[in-house]
């Protein structure tokens, strides 16, 4: 087996929907991700990919990936869905970050997505892509961020 890095040097983002409203891929989430995956490449990370609902044991996942690439972290969001209308809220995000050895460096419930109007929270936003970006975004800079700071070397945006 490879050596163990302590240091994160990759992150990989798992992604469950447990109790999916929509069984396919919501542009939110993906908004969501891709703005998580812009933030790690600008801290200094390798982004290896996303897992969308893993089907084996996540730690078990990881620790083949840090096999193959050591320092490999990664990131777990589960979104709790409820519907609502003609559209869906997230009632609840559950956050997870591990490090290369599958130690918790983070865990906790982060703010679901707001709506902002009556409207919205009957009718389906207009660019959920857009606001998932944002949302993905911000929870890099507030809270993710903690557990894997800046790395040495990484462009400042």
């Amino acid at each position: 087996m490879a050596s163990e890095s302590t240091q994160p040097s990759a992150v990989q983002i798992y992604v469950t929907r447990p109790l999916k409203v929509i069984p396919e891929p919501t542009a939110f989430v993906d908004g969501c991700i891709a703005g998580l995956r812009e933030q790690l490449v600008l801290a200094g990370y390798d982004s290896t990919g996303v897992t969308y609902d893993p089907d084996e044991e996540m730690l078990l996942d990881l620790a083949r990936r840090n096999e193959r690439l050591p320092g490999t972290a990664a990131v777990h969001l589960s979104f709790i869905e409820a519907p609502l209308g003609f559209a869906f809220i997230f009632a609840r995000v559950r956050c997870v970050v591990y490090g290369p050895r599958g130690q918790v460096l983070l865990e906790g419930k982060l703010d679901p997505p707001p709506r902002r109007s009556i409207a919205e929270l009957v009718l389906p936003p207009k660019r959920p892509e857009v606001d998932g970006r944002r949302w993905g975004i911000k929870v890099w800079r507030e809270i993710l961020s903690l557990a894997l700071p800046r790395r040495a070397g990484a462009r400042l945006k």
